[in-house]
C-alpha cells in the first residue's frame, strides 16, 4: 500500500520521502549514481552557489491533504496505508494497530498542519548560472544528473475517521490503549466518537515530501526544468528517473544515506 502514498502525494505534485528527514531546506543538489542506481544527496546548493543562501524563501502552510481507503473485509489496505502514513509524519515504532473499531470499510486520513519550505525555480535559474561543478564526476555533469529539491513538505498529525463521517463502530475515548499504541515516541488520541488523532513528540519536524527539477546544460547556459529530470522516455538503467516518479519511493535510512525502491 505504499503505491497508494506514493500516488496520493504525486496527485498533489510531491514526491514522499521514506524515512523523513529533519534538518533539510531547499534548494539542495541531488545527483543520480548509474552505478548505485539510487539519488544521492549532496547537501545544500550554497556550497557550490553561494548566492543561492540568498534566495528568498516562501514558507507557509499547505491545505490538508486527504485520502480515502475502501479496505478489504480484514482491513488490510487501510492499516497498510495506515502504517506508511505514520512513517511520513516520523513515527516508525507501532507496537500495535488495530482497526476493529471503526466498523468501516471506507476510511478517511488526513496530514495536518501541513507547511512547506521553497524558493521559486524561477531565483533558482537566475543564480544556477554560477555553479561550480568541479565536485562532481563528469559524468554527473554532462549526463543531465544533476537535479535541485526546491521545496519540501512538512505534516506534524495525521487524523483518521470514516469517510461517511459516522462515529465509530466502538467508543475507544476510554482505553484507546487497547487497539493503538505508538511506543514512546508518538501520541494517539481520540478527539471524538469519530474521529482519532496520531501525532510525533518529535522536537523536529521532519519532510515528508518534495519538488525537485532537473539541471541541464545547454550552449553553455544551465537550464532548470521543475519536476523534470530527462527529456522524453527512459531508456534504460543508464537514464536517470524522473524526481516526480509514480511509485517510486525515495528512501532515507536513519544514516541518511538514500536510496530508492522499485515500482510496484
Amino acid at each position: 500500500m505504499a503505491d497508494a502514498l506514493v500516488k496520493l502525494l504525486n496527485n498533489n505534485g510531491y514526491q514522499p520521502i521514506f524515512l523523513p528527514r529533519t534538518h533539510v531546506a531547499p534548494p539542495e543538489l541531488y545527483s543520480y549514481s548509474k552505478g548505485l542506481r539510487r539519488l544521492v544527496r549532496w547537501g545544500a546548493l550554497a556550497t557550490n552557489v553561494p548566492d543561492a543562501a540568498k534566495l528568498p524563501h516562501r514558507r507557509g502552510r499547505l491545505a490538508q491533504i486527504e485520502y480515502q481507503e475502501t479496505s478489504s473485509k480484514h482491513g488490510e489496505g487501510s492499516l497498510s496505508f495506515l502504517k506508511n502514513a505514520l512513517r511520513a509524519i516520523g513515527i516508525e515504532d507501532t507496537p500495535k494497530l488495530d482497526l476493529s473499531f471503526t466498523g468501516g470499510r471506507e476510511l478517511s486520513f488526513c496530514f495536518g498542519g501541513v507547511t512547506y519550505d521553497a524558493v521559486d525555480p524561477a531565483e533558482l535559474s537566475r543564480v544556477i548560472q554560477h555553479i561550480d561543478t568541479d565536485a562532481f564526476p563528469k559524468e554527473v555533469v554532462e549526463g543531465g544528473n544533476l537535479h535541485i529539491a526546491y521545496e519540501y513538505a512538512f505534516a506534524t498529525s495525521l487524523k483518521l475517521q470514516r469517510a461517511d463521517r459516522h462515529d465509530f463502530e466502538a467508543d475507544i475515548s476510554a482505553d484507546i490503549g487497547q487497539y493503538v499504541d505508538l511506543g514512546t515516541k508518538a501520541k494517539v488520541a481520540a478527539e471524538s466518537k469519530g474521529v482519532v488523532s496520531f501525532t510525533g513528540t518529535a522536537a523536529d519536524v521532519a519532510a515528508f515530501a518534495f519538488k525537485a527539477g532537473r539541471l541541464e546544460l545547454q550552449d553553455k547556459t544551465w537550464r532548470f526544468y521543475p519536476e523534470e529530470i530527462q527529456k522524453g522516455p527512459m531508456r534504460g538503467p543508464t537514464q536517470a528517473p524522473p524526481a516526480i516518479q509514480p511509485g517510486v519511493v525515495f528512501l532515507f535510512d536513519q544514516e541518511g544515506k538514500e536510496g530508492t525502491l522499485p515500482p510496484h
